[in-house]
Parts: structure tokens; sequence; C-alpha cells
């Protein structure tokens, strides 16, 4: 963000045709300047059936980029928000590496928008954040993904037309990381999944059996962590896992 003071005048969204841009918009007016709100880039349609990526390429959203084609993935769709660039990459930043868990309500109002977008009236049967270590956890203070998960729920409950939530919806608990890693910022592609491999387990497999799974992370990248939970998964007896981000990588 820009930093400059501005006059809060009313949070009404810029003029837009796009939905999400205009959501961001009006969610963002109070914490950002209209300079700085106009940076944000959605991920919108057409994208790539597996794992989301825009493409100006693509007649539909029923094609696989070049690289899903060539090595398939564990999930079967991943979506997000927006790009991990200009605010949107400023705000998860300022959530998750400066403790500003204020952030995690108007972010998680955009990934309801998108969930329900994407799903319907009909949502998956669990949703799961990417779980941190424990020695990980104990270090920033807080889960972020789990953060956002919460928030996401609290405004999907507000939406008309959507089956009732049951409280078993978001399980914290279902997967668990069981060993330590590197950070994935640090590391190559190939790096990163050999990094994660191993990473996860599922702690209650009968509660998962020919379930659709939602797994929800930050920020996608590579893709290499949530298909790595996707895999444990669906070894564990899931019927479907998909994928929802807040921001990814274009």
């Amino acid at each position: 963000m820009c930093g400059a003071f501005f006059r809060v005048e009313s949070p009404v969204a810029d003029s837009t045709d796009d939905p999400l841009v205009a959501l961001f918009s009006q969610t963002m007016a109070v914490l950002l300047c209209a300079r700085c709100r106009s940076g944000f880039q959605p991920v919108t349609p057409p994208f790539c059936l597996m794992c989301g990526m825009t493409s100006a390429a693509f007649e539909a959203s029923d094609q696989l980029c070049d690289a899903c084609t060539c090595n398939p993935r564990n999930f079967c769709q991943a979506r997000a928000v927006g790009a991990y660039e200009g605010p949107l990459r400023d705000l998860i930043h300022d959530f998750k590496f400066r403790g500003r868990i204020y952030l995690a309500k108007p972010l998680g109002f955009l990934l309801a928008f998108v969930l329900k977008r994407e799903y319907g009236a009909i949502l998956p049967d669990i949703l799961v954040p990417v779980p941190l270590h424990p020695r990980k956890h104990r270090l920033r203070g807080f889960n972020q993904t789990y953060l956002l998960a919460v928030h996401t729920v609290r405004w999907l409950q507000r939406y008309p037309n959507v089956a009732d939530i049951s409280p078993g919806f978001l399980h914290q608990e279902l997967l668990q990381r069981s060993r330590w890693t590197d950070s994935q910022t640090r590391q190559g592609k190939t790096g990163r999944k050999s990094n994660i491999a191993g990473a996860f387990r599922v702690t209650s497999p009968q509660n998962i059996y020919e379930k659709h799974i939602l797994v929800m992370d930050d920020v996608y990248t590579t893709g290499s962590t949530v298909d790595e939970c996707a895999r444990v998964l669906l070894a564990a007896g899931a019927h479907r896992v998909d994928v929802l981000t807040l921001a990814r990588t274009l």
C-alpha cells in the first residue's frame, strides 16, 4: 500500500463491470485509497479447468494448461480470489507476517464470494484449512488460513439460498502437519514438491470417507502444498478434493 493519507468518504465500489473487482474495492475502501484498490487483479474465467491458471489463450474454462496436462494434480480444481501481486499481496503480508489479524474478516468476505460463485447453494462437505506445524504456529501465534476459513464460514452463513452449514463443515483438526518443513518460499518448483512430501496426515479417516473436501490456503504458488494435502485426503478415502486460495501467482 502507498501509505498516503486519505479521507474516507464512503465505502462505495469504484466503477467497474467486474463484480469481484467491485467487491474488493467496496470491501477495502476503509483500508486502501482508490489508487491502491485499482491495482487488484481478480482471477476470472477463462482459466485452467484444474489449477485455475488464467490465460487469454483459453477459449473457455474447460481446458487444461500445459502444466496440468503434463503433470495432473491430485485435486480436481483450484480457484483463487486474485493474483498474488499489488494490494492483495500487501494485505496478505500485513495479515500473515505483521500480525494484523483483523484483516481476516474482509479477506474472508472475498473468499466467501468466490466459494459461493463456484458452488452455488451446494457446498463441499468439509472445509479444511492447511495446517501449520505446531512449532510454526507457536512462532507466528496463529494459523492465518484457519482464521480466513473461520470468517469465510461466517460470511457464507449470511448468504441466502445456501444449504445449512453443519457445525462440522469447518474441520480444523482433520489434517495435521506431521513433520517440520523448510519455508516453501525458499524452494524451487522441484524443491517445493520434495520439501512438502509426507508432511501431512489425516487424523480421522472415518469422517471423510466418500466426502467432497475443500482445502483452503492463503497463497497458491506451484500448488505443491495443496496437492500434497489432496493426495493424503484421497488416500484416506475422500471422494473429491478441491482447493480455494486467497491469491495465486500468475
